[in-house]
């Protein structure tokens, strides 16, 4: 279930984790203080107005702030797949991954043009979830369900991806002494504990602490790629590193490979799809 060594050399990583997990249940107890905070003051507040128990609880009282609501969608959209799914598909199909670019531009036009409209009826209408627009238009039960049904299904998967990327991660990275299932059973425990201690704003404050965790990544990342292997041209003066031999014979994905054309060697990385030439 578990290999973890008194000596192992992981143990950067598992100081970082246990940071990360650390930051994670100090943002939970926030929420969780804020969700409690004069239980007087809110049952008052639920009978006299919109704000009702489950608004405190599933919607943090809708006044979460700019910053963090920001942050939360970031968090939402450029998640799991983003880091472990988009990479290693356009690592292996190439330049069809470029969808995902013109994929996130419509989701985020779309967002501007409809969410606006729906935060005002939500205002209005005191709604509390995406299917009580549906429910105040067409008064429909059967309907309701329905897009209840059709609601959960993406989270379900999208959750599934969630939880999945993080064990293949935290797996790969220690070099298999945290074991896939294992992480899946642990952090699997660790949100339905956050969620039911802080309510939304655990999720949108633990959102916030991986938005600015992933953030950070994405500008470092490409700068040591390029400080310490040249970049993606880098690959061919570290091509001996490459999982497979140099020659035009090879056309593995990721190999470096080479053409002679009127006497000059043109080197280029091939996958199934692309050619980057390197003179």
């Amino acid at each position: 279930f578990l290999d973890i060594s008194m000596t192992s050399s992981n143990a950067p990583i598992y100081v970082l984790l246990a940071i990360y997990v650390l930051a994670m249940a100090i943002v939970t107890g926030i929420g969780y203080v804020q969700n409690r905070r004069n239980p007087r003051k809110n049952y008052e507040a639920a009978a006299t107005s919109s704000v009702s128990h489950i608004s405190t609880h599933f919607l943090a009282g809708k006044n979460m702030g700019y910053v963090i609501l920001l942050l939360t969608t970031f968090a939402s959209v450029h998640s799991g797949y983003t880091i472990v799914g988009v990479p290693n598909e356009a690592g292996n199909d190439g330049f069809t991954a470029i969808r995902w670019v013109g994929g996130i531009i419509i989701i985020a036009i779309s967002m501007l043009i409809v969410y606006p409209r729906l935060r005002r009826l939500s205002v209005v209408r005191n709604y509390e979830s995406p299917g009580d627009f549906i429910h105040d238009r067409y008064r429909s039960k059967i309907l309701c369900a329905l897009i209840t049904f059709c609601l959960c299904v993406p989270q379900f998967l999208y959750l599934a991806v969630q939880i999945y990327s993080l064990g293949a991660v935290l797996s790969s990275l220690t070099n298999g002494e945290l074991g896939f299932y294992a992480i899946i059973v642990v952090a699997s425990i660790l949100i339905l504990v956050f969620e039911a201690l802080g309510g939304m704003r655990s999720v949108a404050y633990t959102d916030a602490v991986q938005a600015t965790v992933m953030m950070i990544v994405f500008v470092t990342v490409p700068i040591i790629i390029g400080v310490q292997y040249g970049g993606f041209v880098g690959q061919v003066v570290n091509s001996e590193q490459l999982p497979c031999k140099n020659s035009n014979t090879e056309e593995t994905s990721g190999c470096l490979n080479y053409v002679s054309v009127s006497g000059v060697d043109e080197y280029y990385i091939r996958s199934p799809s692309t050619l980057t030439i390197v003179n």
